[in-house]
Order: structure tokens, then C-alpha cells, then sequence
């Protein structure tokens, strides 16, 4: 029987297996299979939840990378923190929208746009507002822009305006609208960037390109103010006058000076304002002022004075109310270097020490400080009186402040070496047709005036040192002014100058001495002794570094050895000596009265070698940092039989905490010599004698020589 051929088996099917059923044979057959829909569900669902989470978990879907372009005023930094773009997936949430609203809210941040693209790269760009200007406040800087915005900033924009002061930002912390216009409207009059200062209650204080100060104020009305400013300009540029001052805070009323003073008048046509000025007045050659008279007549100004001594360096900054008061706003004090007896011997040290101390007047203040009235000592200084003599130009107009200039002129023409510069010519009194004790001669008829006046003059070395460092610092010198007659207007009285009184200031490195009679100064003279002279001694009597001897002066110093407990003492630290030592206090103030008793020896006989000695019944008011020591006072009236009483300064407001003792009567005495500084005549140098001139022209004409 032949073999029967096996029949492959095909892919995909299965032999069926004989059933019998109640008897029944089913025969073999070969069936398709076909596959469960619940496992091809199941092995879906498992790739795509494999798929989602790698998906979501992949790096290539994340926002990995930001770029911010187009930022310039803000950081990119602070655009990418407020995105919120950081670790976002890019497919799963789009978050372009959120992110530009959010920087688009960014103060400076006009527009902003917000680009994604795979892999993990976003892209912002912001356009930014215009800079409107630079705002420091202290130490920290600002910019803002057109729209008022406030952005931290690391250095000043190279253009722009440049203010200071505090910020006027209203609640939505943005700058003042007012104070905006008032830039905006300023750029669009032509007013080139300049330095810039705000102040609460006054407004913005700016200098134009004419180095005119111009106080605009603050608050509505801005546009008309600056307007009547513009108008203002031209008509004085139209008319040759060059102000100092222009004050627009009340448009109806401007006001504008060509002196310090401030003139009144109507209308926008500015008139110049009446102001009489005479001479004599306190023997300083200021005498009666009369204002004019507006609707809003405004005296506000600021003053700056700079006490270079030996011991510290101290710089006032005061504001002069419309009633004459002074408040000081700014303080700087700091060690001095670079100085000795009064006199700078070391150029850098010193500049140093004054930059430093301007500094933080001007960080106190909130002004920037750029003129300034500069204190001069030193035994260099030398005095004397002189007397000059004029006809009076116009007779039957009567005697003008042009004739006391010129008599005063006179009176300076005194024969100086050639290393000695005139510093003060300061008026006693006045002679016309032979009437003597004239105070104020303006408007007097006469033929002849002469003057008595008192004639300073200082070392050129030891003066244009000083105005060197003062200019290192970045302040110009308004005026050197010798630091006991700065310190008689911050001391004395009225009636002490009218019956006879001796200003003694008593610093670290000099003493100066001032004898007011009949409401002038008649004599003035420096001696080369101070506070450093008794620190010294204490340094060799009780072997102690300086620092510490001074330290032990100020705090347990005393000029009395018999007004001291035999048991009192005190500890200090010896050369030499690893602890502090018990010391007596009678003995340190053994040492001090010794001292104290050269100086105020010293001091007598200035005073009788003035002759003045018998005309001062008012004594002697003591001023400067050793009249602090306990008993000084009380030893010089014991050696000098007058009446000896310490000085401190007088008629200030603001910050008097720090300067309202005798130690600051020459800084605060600066303040009230730069309020009666305009029309007080000040030494001009005075050009080569004709001789002079014509011997320089023949020389001119040899060959080989410079014209």
C-alpha cells in the first residue's frame, strides 16, 4: 500500500482535533486564529503610556536655554526670572503669552516677544522705553525713562539728564509726572543735559548750559514755568545780563540775580530787580541790602563751607530761607591728613581727606556740591591797617557801591612781596569830607571818602596749595576766607563787635585771634600753637602714642590740677606695655595746665602788642576744640584778668546736633559769611605796574624772545 505524503503545516494554522459528540465523528479541519481585541487594547495602552512618559520626561521638551535680546537698561537676568520660563515643557504648556504679559510689565519694557523652538530654545525680546536720565540717590544709582519708570543701574548713561536727590515716585512706583514733564519739557526747549538736583519742597534746581541756576520747583504747571523760562533767557541774553540765579516757581513773579542776592519782577518780562547794596555793615563791607519786592519774593539758597584743619575736615551744607535763617542740610566730617599747623604739606593726603568729607556731606545733603567757601589758617598770615583814599565819581548822584570799591581798592594797594597775595580788605569805617565814623556811605553827597580799613595777606604758597586741593576734590573755591573771621560770625554778637571783644579760636594745629571794636575787626593774627601742642607734651609726660594721649585728653582731660580728686583715675595703655596701666588724673591734668598757660600767655601778649587792650570790655569768647577742655575757659580769665566765656555757634537749624559745639564755629561761621558775602568787596589780583608792562613789550621785540 503505498505510503501517504505528510502534509505540511502552514504558517498561521493549527490542526483541529477529532470530536465525537453523541456519537458523531466531526472530521479535521484546519481553522484561521484570530487575536484577542482586549490584548491588542492592552498592548496599546502599554506603548503609549511608555511613550508618554518619555516623552514627558525628556530633556529635548524642556526649556533648557532663554536668550534675551534687546535689553539694555534691564538685565537680562531679571527679564529671564520673570518669564518663568525655567524648566517648562514646551509642548505640554505654551507659555509664550503668560511670559511676554509678565515682562511687558517690567518698568523700561514697552513690548516683548516670546519664541520657542525645539530642542529646548526660547528666545525673548523686549524693546525698551527711552532713558530719560540718571538717578543717583546716595550711593545707588538709577535710570529712568520716558515713561517713569525705575531701573537699578550700575553706572550712569553717557547721555541723558543727571539728577540727584531723593526719588518722587508715586504709589504705582513710578517717578512724579510733574517732575517727568518738567525733563521732558526741558529737552524740548533746548536745555542741554546738565547736572541736576531735586529737594523735597523745592523741586528740581538745575544748571543750563548758560551756568545759570535755575530753581524750577515741582507740581502742576510745570510746562508754563519752564516757558516763562525760556522768555525769561531770552530776554536777558537779549539785554546782556548774566544771572546767577532764575527762579520760575512763580511764573507770575519771576525772579533772577546776578549776585548770589535775588532780584524782583513782574510779568514775563523780567525787570531787573531793585537792590541796593552798601558797604560797611558789621565792618565786613556788606552793608544794608534791600530787596526787591515781588508777590513772592524768595531768598532760598544754598551755601557750602569747608573747614580744612589740622585735626579734621569738616564741609556745612546750608539752605537760606526766604526769612534769612539758615538750616544746615549736609554734614561731612573726617580725619585730616596732609596738613600741619594749618598749613597742607602733602598734596594727595589732603585732597584725599577733603574728597572724603565732600563726599559724604554730599550723600547727607543730597546736593551736589560744586563751590564752596574755603577757611584759611596758619602762621603765615599777617595783618595791618591801611587807609585809602578817592574823589567821588558822581557828586550829584551821590556816593554808588563803585566808589567804595574803589576806595577799598585803595586801601589794598599796599607794597606785598612777591610770595604774599592779599586775602581781606576789610572796612572799619569811612571818612567823607572829614566826617568820620561813616558805617555805610552809599547814597551820602560829598567830594572826598576815605577809608580805615584792616588789610590781610597770606603766604601764595600756602593759599594756592590749599585752593589745589579743594579743586582735586572737585569743588571750585568761591572765596579763602581767614578762619577767625569765619569764626566771629557763627559766635559773636552784635553788641560784643560794638564794644569791644576778642575771638579766640583755639584748634589742633593753630590758634587765631580777632579783636572786633566798634562793630568791626581791627586787628587779626595767627599763632603756631594749638591742641597738638598739649597732646604732645601728655604723649612725653605719661609715655603714650599720640592717638591714645589724644584720646585721654578729650575724655578725662582737665585744665585745673585743683578742681581734680586726688584718687581719680583713669587707664591707659604705655609704650611698651602689653595692658592698660592705672594712671592719676591729676597728673595728666598737671601736664595740660602747663600747657595751657604757654597759650594763653601767648595769646596776652598778641593782645597787647595790638594796643587794643584797654578797649575790651567784653572780653574774650573762646571757640575751636581746646576751649572743650574743662577749666580752660576759667584759667584764662585767672592769667589774662578779662572776661573769658566759651563760644558755640548761633541762629542754626537742621543738623546742629553734630556742629553746635566750639569745635565747629569756623565750618558754621563759613555758612554766615557766604550769606553776607555779596556785596563785600574781595581782593582781585592785580596785573603787572605800567613799568612792568612796557620793560615785558621791549622785551617782546628782541629777537628770539616769546611774546
Amino acid at each position: 500500500m503505498p505510503r501517504r505524503r505528510r502534509r505540511p503545516r502552514q504558517e498561521g494554522y493549527e490542526q483541529s482535533v477529532p470530536l465525537v459528540l453523541r456519537g458523531r465523528t466531526i472530521p479535521r479541519r484546519d481553522v484561521r486564529p484570530r487575536v484577542s481585541v482586549g490584548v491588542a487594547v492592552f498592548v496599546a495602552v502599554l506603548l503609549l503610556g511608555v511613550g508618554g512618559l518619555w516623552f514627558a520626561f525628556s530633556p529635548r521638551f524642556y526649556v533648557l536655554q532663554v536668550r534675551v535680546e534687546g535689553a539694555h537698561r534691564v538685565s537680562p537676568e531679571e527679564v529671564f526670572a520673570a518669564s518663568g520660563l525655567e524648566r517648562l515643557h514646551i509642548l505640554w504648556v505654551n507659555p509664550r503669552e503668560a511670559a511676554r504679559r509678565v515682562v511687558e510689565g517690567i518698568p523700561s519694557v514697552t513690548a516683548a516677544t516670546v519664541a520657542c523652538h525645539l530642542p529646548a530654545d526660547c528666545v525673548i525680546r523686549v524693546e525698551e522705553s527711552p532713558t530719560l536720565a540718571t538717578w543717583q540717590v546716595g550711593d545707588s544709582l538709577f535710570w529712568v525713562d520716558m515713561a517713569g519708570g525705575v531701573v537699578p543701574a550700575t553706572e550712569p548713561l553717557e547721555e541723558g539728564w543727571r539728577v540727584t536727590g531723593p526719588l518722587p515716585v508715586d504709589e504705582d512706583g513710578r517717578v512724579n509726572e510733574d517732575v517727568l514733564t518738567a525733563l521732558v519739557e526741558l529737552e524740548r526747549l533746548g536745555v542741554s543735559p546738565q547736572p541736576v538736583m531735586y529737594r523735597e519742597g523745592r523741586g528740581l534746581v538745575l544748571t543750563d548750559e548758560e551756568g545759570w541756576r535755575v530753581i524750577v520747583g515741582e507740581g502742576p504747571g510745570m510746562a508754563e514755568r519752564l516757558e516763562v523760562y525760556a522768555q525769561v533767557k531770552a530776554y536777558l541774553l537779549a539785554h546782556g545780563i548774566h544771572p546767577r540765579f532764575v527762579d520760575v516757581r512763580f511764573p507770575r513773579a519771576p525772579y533772577y540775580s546776578v549776585t548770589n542776592e535775588w532780584g524782583g519782577g513782574g510779568g514775563r518780562e523780567q525787570g531787573a530787580g531793585s537792590r541796593e547794596q552798601g558797604a560797611g555793615g558789621r565792618g565786613q563791607g556788606a552793608g544794608s541790602r534791600e530787596q526787591g519786592k515781588g508777590e513772592a519774593s524768595v531768598t532760598e539758597r544754598t551755601i557750602v563751607g569747608i573747614d580744612v584743619g589740622t585735626s579734621k575736615v569738616c564741609t556745612l551744607v546750608g539752605e537760606v530761607s526766604e526769612e534769612g535763617g539758615l538750616r544746615i542740610v549736609g554734614v561731612g566730617l573726617v580725619p585730616s591728613r596732609g596738613l600741619r599747623k594749618g598749613v597742607v604739606v602733602n598734596v594727595e593726603e589732603a585732597t584725599e581727606a577733603i574728597s572724603a568729607s565732600v563726599a559724604e556731606a554730599e550723600r547727607v545733603s543730597g546736593y551736589q556740591i560744586e563751590r564752596a567757601y574755603v577757611a584759611l589758617s596758619g602762621d603765615h598770615i599777617s595783618s595791618l591797617n591801611s587807609r585809602g583814599v578817592v574823589a567821588v565819581s558822581r557828586r550829584e548822584e551821590g556816593i554808588g557801591i563803585e566808589d567804595v570799591y574803589r576806595v577799598l581798592d585803595a586801601a589794598g594797594t599796599v607794597a606785598l612781596p612777591h610770595n604774599r597775595q592779599l586775602l581781606h580788605v576789610v572796612p572799619r569805617y569811612y571818612v567823607v569830607d572829614g566826617q568820620e565814623g561813616v558805617r555805610d556811605p552809599v547814597g551820602m553827597h560829598g567830594f572826598r571818602m576815605e577809608v580805615e580799613a584792616h588789610v590781610v595777606t597770606g603766604s601764595t604758597t600756602a593759599v594756592q596749595n590749599l585752593v589745589k586741593c579743594v579743586n582735586g576734590a572737585g569743588v571750585e573755591v568761591d572765596e579763602v576766607v581767614l578762619a577767625s573771621l569765619a569764626a566771629a560770625e557763627a559766635v559773636l554778637s552784635e553788641t560784643e563787635r560794638e564794644i569791644g571783644v576778642v575771638l579766640v579760636d583755639m584748634g589742633s594745629g593753630t590758634t587765631d585771634i580777632a579783636i572786633f571794636i566798634e562793630g568791626a575787626v581791627w586787628h587779626t593774627a595767627t599763632l603756631g600753637i594749638g591742641g597738638e601742642y598739649i597732646t604732645n607734651d601728655i604723649s612725653i609726660g605719661l609715655r603714650l602714642p599720640t592717638d591714645v594721649a589724644e584720646e585721654v585728653k578729650v575724655r578725662y582731660g582737665h585744665a585745673r590740677p585743683m578742681q581734680v580728686g586726688p584718687e581719680e583715675r583713669f587707664t591707659a595703655a604705655p609704650f611698651g606695655e602689653g595692658a592698660p596701666q592705672s594712671l592719676p588724673r591729676w597728673k595728666l591734668a598737671e601736664i595740660i595746665e602747663a600747657r595751657a598757660e604757654e597759650m594763653w600767655e601767648m595769646v596776652g601778649r598778641e593782645i597787647k602788642h595790638s594796643g587794643y587792650d584797654g578797649l575790651l570790655p567784653a572780653g574774650i569768647v573762646l571757640c575751636g576744640g581746646v576751649a572743650m577742655l574743662p577749666g580752660m575757659a576759667e584759667l584764662g580769665r585767672e592769667m589774662l584778668g578779662l572776661p573769658v566765656h566759651v563760644g558755640a555757634p548761633k541762629g542754626l537749624s537742621g543738623l546742629v546736633d553734630r556742629i553746635g559745639g566750639p569745635a565747629f564755629a569756623v565750618a558754621a561761621g563759613l555758612m554766615g559769611w557766604g550769606m553776607t558775602a555779596e556785596g563785600r568787596p574781595s581782593p582781585v589780583p592785580r596785573g603787572p605796574s605800567l613799568g612792568k608792562r612796557f620793560l615785558r613789550w621791549l622785551r617782546a621785540l628782541l629777537p628770539g624772545q616769546a611774546t
